[in-house]
């Protein structure tokens, strides 16, 4: 067997033990310390167990609290893997990223006609089975074309390149979004703030909590809009959230 093949051989046989043996779950809180380093994948996020910052691959300085923006900042990342192979994936296409214990999501769109192109990393803003975050979506929007109307300050004209014409701006606009940590599904609720949640949508998140769910449905349909927040912290709290240790 080439020496090569032999130490990635014992290497992973180093590694079985730890691989197959099961990883204690433990309820989460806000004690709970995140690893950092970057999620592939939503399961990396669940089982608490990102990519190391030790194992990737980047001319930036491994020291600087910042280190993890600024090595995402380009459109790869190149890291090893658990059997030491370089592997190299596209920012776009990771789920997240842990600094300082400090949680980010992946958010974004492909580009068409009414809608650049947009991807960036938003921070948990309360974790639960019911997780909450606020990103930012660009449009392009139309400068006014009444005689009278000037150009808006800070604004710059899109180019043909584009397909949409001289006259529009990139327009950036706050949303709301849910992290279902039942499946990992990321949902847009809406601009503005969460009272902009859809009653029926609240309803559906909650439907395994029966009695959270009865009282929720006994409101007034304005009531529910008004008291979205208070139900998804009262679900968090009734339903606790699991990670591994």
């Amino acid at each position: 067997m080439p020496m090569r093949m032999l130490l990635r051989f014992s290497f992973f046989l180093f590694l079985l033990p730890f691989l197959s043996s099961g990883q204690e779950m433990v309820q989460y809180s806000s004690d709970f310390r995140f690893k950092d380093g970057i999620y592939l994948s939503f399961a990396d996020f669940k089982n608490n167990n990102p990519v190391p910052i030790t194992y990737i691959v980047s001319n930036e300085d491994i020291r600087l609290k910042d280190y993890l923006e600024r090595v995402l900042q380009g459109d790869s990342v190149t890291y090893y893997d658990n059997l030491l192979e370089e592997r190299t994936a596209s920012v776009y296409s990771l789920w997240g990223f842990c600094q300082g214990g400090k949680v980010f999501v992946g958010y974004g769109a492909s580009s068409s006609y009414m809608n650049p192109a947009y991807f960036d990393f938003f921070p948990l803003i309360s974790i639960g089975k019911l997780s909450l975050l606020t990103a930012l979506e660009s449009s392009y929007q139309a400068f006014p074309t009444s005689p009278t109307a000037g150009m808006a300050i800070g604004m710059s004209t899109i180019g043909n390149d584009f397909g949409v014409g001289d006259n529009y701006y990139i327009d950036q606009s706050q949303v709301q979004l849910i992290l279902d940590m039942h499946n990992g599904k990321l949902i847009r609720v809406g601009t503005g703030d969460l009272s902009s949640i859809s009653p029926d949508l609240l309803q559906s998140l909650i439907e395994d909590d029966p009695a959270l769910l009865a009282e929720y449905t006994a409101l007034d349909r304005r009531e529910r809009g008004k008291q979205a927040i208070y139900y998804i912290r009262r679900y968090n709290e009734r339903n606790p959230l699991y990670f591994a240790q």
